[in-house]
């Protein structure tokens, strides 16, 4: 009996050891990335993003690999705790975190437009801080700095961000400052403060702080009447003469009067556009003159749209062209012109106008390779066509106009969400044909 007993307290310690070991042997660990951002959010262009890799809660060191449109962009060499990345351009991107194994454990996305974060006046040089209602509410005095971002290239010829303190001047004593001076290694006391009064008072009015305005030669706060004779308008104040170089990144600071909220933000004004990017559609033709009854071919030229459209997820574009009725119609063709995606397309027309639709979709795309010309229309002149006949794409600003067009005429280019999509660029200068003699 007692060797019976000592055989089971024997059994039933070898359990408890082996239960140990195995529950250490299929114990999972929770892995997580902390990071600046958030899963699928759109950055402007040029932000600075950190990754960290937590296992269950503790920082590990981690290995990061970064993919921008599919093409690797940027890997980790080193092992570390923390992985700053400088997304500098436009696209989407995947970032890949690992563990010191070179086991796979997160994968976090990301797009970098500027669409999301900007409103753009005259191609994108005004930014628009909104403020949140948490720093906003109740109104308060609001205290203002802000930061302007570097690259240093280090030994080892990977690039590093640095971060510049600014601070405004007022060399003339006129209240609204006039320049800047950069203090790389100033403290924060040298550095000061912008002030700016909420709520404000005048005319018979209170204001309080709606949003700051950032410009390339000012900085504005623009104030919203709450009571008052002006309530529901809008009163603008500037702060200073000088503003925002474009296409560097820049951070501002802002705290209430007692200092116990604030928020802290980068932003950027920039030109959306240059003459080598800009996603335009424009009219061209193989001839500038023909004879009655002759053939002539109008080519729509998309130079960089389909980059701009791949880029927000376009996924339907329609737009219209207006042509002289002594051109008729006599076929369309729409060539393949988005890489990736499967399309397909339409087109209605009447005696003077067309209006094109084209529709793409995530499945096996074309064999065909795509082009920058995204319709051909073919017409044939009339045998009673003189003089100059004209084709153009066409916006139409007044609803009494529509009844000319088989549909809608001004474009419409939408996302996979049906959300409309801003920034393609029309132009709507025709291109002419003389009748009276084939070049």
């Amino acid at each position: 009996m007692r060797r019976f007993l000592l055989f089971l307290l024997a059994a039933s310690l070898l359990l408890v050891v082996l239960s140990g070991c195995i529950g250490n042997f299929f114990k999972t660990y929770d892995y997580k990335v902390k990071t600046n951002i958030g899963e699928g959010e759109v950055l402007p262009p040029k932000s600075i993003v950190s990754f960290e890799l937590l296992k269950d809660g503790k920082p590990i060191s981690s290995l990061i690999k970064v993919y921008k449109d599919s093409q690797l962009d940027y890997e980790a060499t080193k092992l570390a705790l923390k992985h700053d990345f400088i997304a500098e351009d436009e696209g989407k991107y995947k970032v890949e975190v690992y563990d010191q194994d070179n086991e796979l454990r997160k994968v976090l996305n990301f797009s970098v437009t500027a669409l999301e974060r900007e409103i753009y006046i005259d191609g994108g040089i005004i930014y628009y801080d909104k403020l949140s209602e948490e720093i906003l509410s109740p109104a308060t005095t609001l205290w203002l700095r802000f930061y302007k971002y570097t690259e240093k290239t280090l030994d080892d010829g990977t690039k590093s961000p640095e971060r510049a303190r600014l601070k405004l001047v007022d060399p003339d004593s006129d209240g609204i400052y006039d320049s800047w001076e950069e203090l790389p290694a100033a403290s924060s006391t040298e550095q000061g403060w912008i002030v700016i009064q909420n709520p404000l008072n005048m005319y018979n009015t209170t204001w309080e702080v709606s949003y700051i305005e950032y410009r390339e030669n000012s900085i504005k706060v623009v104030y919203s009447g709450v009571s008052g004779d002006y309530k529901g308008y809008s009163l603008t104040s500037t702060i200073s003469k000088v503003g925002f170089e474009l296409n560097k990144r820049y951070a501002r600071y802002v705290m209430n009067n007692d200092g116990s909220k604030h928020l802290y933000g980068q932003f950027m004004i920039h030109e959306r556009y240059n003459s080598d990017n800009k996603p335009e559609f424009r009219v061209s033709v193989d001839k500038s003159s023909a004879n009655p009854g002759q053939e002539v071919k109008v080519f729509v030229n998309a130079e960089h749209v389909a980059d701009f459209a791949k880029l927000y997820d376009v996924r339907y574009m329609q737009f219209a062209l207006k042509h002289s009725t002594m051109l008729v119609l006599d076929s369309v063709e729409l060539p393949e012109f988005m890489d990736g995606l499967k399309e397909t397309g339409t087109y209605l027309n009447n005696d003077n106008s067309v209006v094109i639709y084209k529709g793409y979709f995530d499945e096996e795309d074309e064999t065909a390779n795509a082009t920058s010309t995204i319709a051909i229309l073919t017409f044939k002149l009339s045998e009673d066509a003189t003089g100059a006949l004209s084709v153009n794409l066409v916006y139409e600003g007044w609803w009494d106009s529509y009844g000319n067009y088989p549909d809608l005429p001004n474009p419409i280019i939408k996302d996979k969400n049906n959300s409309n999509v801003d920034g393609f660029v029309f132009d709507h200068n025709p291109v002419i044909i003389t009748v009276g003699g084939e070049e």
